[in-house]
């Protein structure tokens, strides 16, 4: 295609004055076993123009049938979607619906609450996963999500696996929202997705709602055996209870001493990160960590148990959360050491503090 032929076509396609058929005609001849991966986007110029197009018109339901039978026509429509000002029309999600299961990759715009709701319905676990790997899910399609999860009953689609895996890919995002995280901690069968969102937790980013967190600290305290008791173990290996209040009602509770000793120990952690306080990363303890369960992460272990307790506040709360038995010495040593490094950090400030005063008169 010539050069002024080109700007014209271009000219047309920006300002929505290409005709349907003008668009087709150009699909046509572009190759159609084109490389979409490879191929640089301003060669040909006829593609060049069809993706002029799609970025600002919107096809109609004819011509979208024909867009969808052509690979790289189709790819350009639904990776330019994202760009395009207009909304996705009801025929337009259908049809993305209807696509071949790894096209939902390349789509660049969020369906609405509706079809996502319809994608998973759909059963499609590659299509789904595709989806989800660009697009966090609304919040009602959240909660279908968790719901199907909780009444798998084979893995013609594995909606467990996706929800984990939908954590990983947004980690800011998946089942952040009350409502959502709520109904993933009633639903049965779901404990799995609910260490996957605990494992996001740190000192900085505790990610559950108080009530959640609450509800896991009455059943605790319970004399029934709850699995989220084993949860809440998890979490407070990463984090710690950050509401006043909720942290007033625990310290109140009788649990069982393992936790008790993990509830020092996440205390002592918030005392010492309030003081800004993170001690350097530690070669050897990150090696055992990543170890596999066994023998000699074992032996590793207990040495490092029968020690002063000079370990890194990490340390202490996954010894605690992964070796219960010895989850009392650990505490007892931990928040021994602990303690004294947070009246040097107390010292220190109140110095700093004294010293700015004296200087100001």
């Amino acid at each position: 295609m010539e050069i002024i032929k080109f700007g014209y076509f271009l000219y047309l396609a920006y300002y929505g004055k290409m005709s349907e058929e003008l668009v087709e005609k150009l699909m046509g001849s572009v190759p159609a076993d084109i490389d979409f991966n490879y191929w640089p986007r301003h060669e040909p110029r006829e593609a060049k123009v069809v993706e002029m197009y799609f970025r600002h018109n919107r096809p109609s339901e004819v011509g979208l049938r024909k867009i969808s039978s052509i690979t790289w026509a189709r790819v350009i429509y639904l990776e330019n979607l994202g760009r395009r000002n207009l909304l996705l029309a009801d025929y337009e999600q259908d049809a993305i619906l209807g696509l071949m299961s790894g096209s939902l990759g390349h789509l660049s715009r969020q369906l609405d609450s509706t079809y996502e709701i319809k994608l998973l319905q759909k059963r499609d676990e590659e299509a789904i996963f595709a989806y989800i790997q660009n697009h966090p899910l609304s919040l009602v399609a959240e909660r279908d999500l968790l719901r199907r999860a909780a009444g798998q009953v084979n893995k013609k689609c594995d909606f467990r696996f996706l929800a984990k895996e939908y954590i990983k890919i947004h980690p800011d995002k998946a089942f952040r929202r009350f409502d959502a995280q709520q109904l993933l901690f009633e639903l049965p069968f779901c404990g799995e997705i609910q260490h996957a969102l605990v494992e996001q937790s740190s000192m900085d980013d505790p990610v559950l709602h108080d009530s959640v967190i609450e509800q896991m600290l009455d059943e605790a305290a319970s004399k029934v055996t709850h699995p989220s008791t084993d949860v809440l173990k998890h979490f407070l290996s990463r984090s710690f209870i950050k509401n006043p209040a909720l942290r007033e009602k625990m310290l109140k509770m009788t649990f069982p001493s393992d936790l008790t000793a993990q509830i020092k120990i996440a205390l002592m952690r918030e005392k010492l990160h309030s003081f800004g306080y993170w001690s350097e990363e530690n070669t050897e303890e990150m090696e055992i960590i990543s170890m596999p369960s066994g023998r000699q992460r074992d032996e590793k272990v207990y040495l490092i148990v029968t020690e002063e307790g000079q370990l890194s506040p990490e340390m202490a709360a996954w010894i605690a959360w992964k070796y219960p038995d010895w989850a009392d010495d650990v505490a007892t040593k931990f928040c021994g050491f602990a303690e004294g490094v947070a009246e040097k950090l107390n010292y220190s400030i109140e110095m700093d503090r004294f010293c700015s005063q004296h200087w100001l008169y």
